[in-house]
């Protein structure tokens, strides 16, 4: 493997920013949700409480994400402006994994999708000339939607846009590093399947690399953040789309 292909993650790395080693500790969003983790705790609390479709149970968890996450918004948003490099990133969720843990009968992955979510969008909009932007992260909890007034801005979708790819990129370099490599393990597995013998031996030692690499905080921070930010994208490379 040439060095362009190797990860830019070292694992002594990504070992201190799980710990929150240093100033990971000190990350905006991590103390925002230390300031706000008894809320949190009530929030879950009454999320788990919740039994969807059972006799009497007038509620449901989506209503009630909708509905009482906006204080999670709030916090959020008084912690911007902030970075999310991957680093960073890997810390923010070694802590949102202790707030926002699983719990009985519900893996709690919608609460962690919502924050995920939150905090894409906050970071997405930060800075963003036409404030109206800055409902982005309450109609994308609310309805999954862009606020009205955005609609005929493109330049300010552009910039969201991208703001949003660069945080796609940045949990695709902690993927990197979990494989070991930069190199698509689809084009490997085709080789594979052409009787390729180097690919299958790289195949075999990347799956290695792989087991010993990966954490719960790894393997949740990219899927956490697969579902929870991967709608906002969408909607606004939409808006870029239309003629």
């Amino acid at each position: 493997m040439g060095e362009i292909d190797k990860p830019l993650l070292s694992e002594e790395d990504v070992r201190a920013a799980e710990k929150r080693e240093g100033d990971y500790a000190k990350h905006p969003v991590i103390l925002a949700l230390d300031r706000h983790q008894i809320e949190i705790a009530c929030f879950i609390e009454g999320y788990f409480a919740i039994q969807d479709g059972q006799p009497g149970e007038t509620r449901t968890k989506e209503g009630y994400l909708r509905g009482s996450s906006g204080f999670l918004i709030e916090a959020i948003t008084e912690a911007s402006p902030y970075t999310l490099q991957p680093l960073e990133l890997v810390a923010i969720w070694s802590r949102v994994l202790e707030l926002f843990p699983d719990g009985p009968g519900d893996m709690g992955y919608h609460p962690r999708y919502a924050l995920a979510g939150i905090i894409s969008t906050v970071y997405a909009v930060s800075g963003s000339v036409n404030t109206k932007w800055l409902d982005f992260p309450m109609t994308y909890l609310r309805d999954l939607s862009l606020p009205a007034e955005v609609l005929q801005d493109r330049d300010g979708a552009s910039c969201v846009f991208h703001r949003l790819a660069e945080i796609r990129l940045n949990f695709l370099e902690v993927d990197y590093y979990k494989w070991g490599s930069r190199i698509d393990f689809g084009s490997l597995m085709d080789r594979a399947l052409n009787d390729d013998s180097t690919a299958k031996s790289e195949i075999m030692s990347r799956l290695e690399g792989f087991k010993r690499r990966d954490t719960p905080v790894l393997c949740q921070l990219i899927e956490n953040f697969g579902n929870g930010m991967t709608y906002a994208s969408t909607l606004v490379e939409r808006l870029l789309r239309i003629e």
